[in-house]
């Protein structure tokens, strides 16, 4: 039997402990300001409440740069964008700029790539307001944050392709209970159908994710 050893939590990889960085946290009180840069005098771009759970990709100067949760919103100019269809719209520019007005003029929050397919919510004068998660990142002070504790459980299953709309997964594990699960591998096409063990999972902006410990290559 052949092993590969691969640990996913919301694409951030560990070994049953916790890595600093990237990793779920959890807001201490309300009125959390979100900012372009890492000081205090940069624009406010979100204003998180309290216990709101976000993704924190790394830190300076006693800052967090975190992924703010679906909730908030961004621009995006619809000339970079094709129409699918119900309330989608397809990144045509291979980097895509996601602002914080709609303007050229107003601050990047996030970029989209070629491909990306973005919710939109209204359009205004050549701009569509659009779904700023997963794209949406800034930055707010480290003293504001807690991590949070993961729930482990012990649970085997087999992985399934499935696109979630919703959800940021690439795969679907089929056991007692279906949940969606990301693998960051790249070419994570090879590990479709192939049993896991898994021995943790969270909650994450109203989807359910997986911790994988293990992936057999033996179905």
């Amino acid at each position: 039997m052949k092993r590969l050893s691969l640990v996913w939590l919301l694409g951030l990889p560990f070994l049953l402990g916790v890595a600093p960085f990237p990793h779920g946290y959890r807001t201490l009180k309300d009125d959390v300001n979100v900012r372009v840069d890492s000081t205090s005098m940069a624009q406010v771009i979100a204003t998180l409440k309290k216990g709101e759970e976000v993704e924190v990709l790394e830190e300076r100067y006693e800052w967090y740069r975190i992924r703010l949760p679906r909730r908030f919103t961004c621009y995006a100019s619809a000339q970079f964008l094709e129409d699918l269809g119900a309330g989608k719209r397809r990144v045509g520019a291979n980097i895509l700029n996601l602002r914080s007005a709609p303007t050229q003029q107003s601050d990047v929050v996030g970029k989209a790539q070629k491909g990306d397919i973005l919710n939109i919510i209204e359009k205004k004068a050549g701009w569509y307001k659009v779904v700023g998660y997963p794209y949406m990142l800034g930055w707010a002070h480290k003293n504001f944050f807690k991590p949070i504790q993961e729930r482990y459980v012990r649970q085997e299953g087999v992985i399934l392709y499935l696109k979630q709309r919703d959800c940021q997964a690439n795969c679907l594990l089929k056991s007692d209970q279906k949940y969606p699960l990301k693998i960051s591998s790249p070419r994570y096409q090879k590990f479709i159908n192939k049993r896991v063990k898994i021995v943790g999972k969270k909650m994450r902006d109203g989807c359910e994710y997986l911790l994988v410990k293990k992936i057999s290559f033996k179905r």
